[in-house]
């Protein structure tokens, strides 16, 4: 099987790790657009469950990014001078930046060579990696709009996007951080 995971955001990353540690002989292709090192943001953050869950499938990443996080308990929220506290709701994040440099360190001991500084414009580009009609939204989840417009003939779909949703124009630059 051959697989091509376009974006190499945290999502992204982890997709293909996961992917090629449960089936060793695929093939995947990551793709993506920015440097290597280059990210959008400043953190993630992961709620006590969430991290419950990526631990009963994966405790090697949670063991991983663990002891690089802030954790809290309590939210305190402030409104018109007055503040509540609302406690047993853990949290804990971690830098972006870091998190992608630990996934990109686990996608490249899985076997993976990830492209960087690589924007996928149209599927022709992905060198025989034909999507599969029967699960046409899935296969363009989490592809950037641009390769979305240019298969939607092919999916037989229209691009649309939801009020306020950010375009990629209003975001911020990404730049290399050293």
């Amino acid at each position: 099987m051959r697989i091509a995971v376009i974006g190499g955001g945290p999502g992204g990353l982890y997709f293909a790790y996961l992917w090629k540690r449960r089936h060793p002989d695929a093939q995947i292709d990551l793709f993506e657009q920015n440097p290597e090192g280059a990210t959008w943001g400043f953190g993630v953050v992961f709620s006590e469950q969430a991290l419950e869950f990526l631990r009963a499938d994966d405790p090697e990443t949670v063991d991983a990014i663990t002891p690089r996080m802030e954790s809290w308990k309590n939210i305190t929220l402030n409104l018109h001078g007055q503040s509540v506290e609302i406690d047993g709701i853990g949290f804990s994040s971690i830098g972006r930046l870091e998190l992608l440099t630990i996934l990109q360190q686990r996608v490249r001991a899985a076997g993976i060579a990830a492209r960087y500084n690589t924007t996928i414009q149209s599927l022709d580009e992905l060198g025989g990696v034909r999507p599969d009609r029967r699960r046409r939204r899935a296969e363009l989840a989490g592809a950037p709009r641009l390769l979305r417009r240019n298969s939607a003939p092919r999916f037989r779909t229209r691009p649309t996007s939801s009020p306020g949703m950010a375009r990629p124009s209003a975001l911020p630059r990404c730049r290399r951080l050293s």
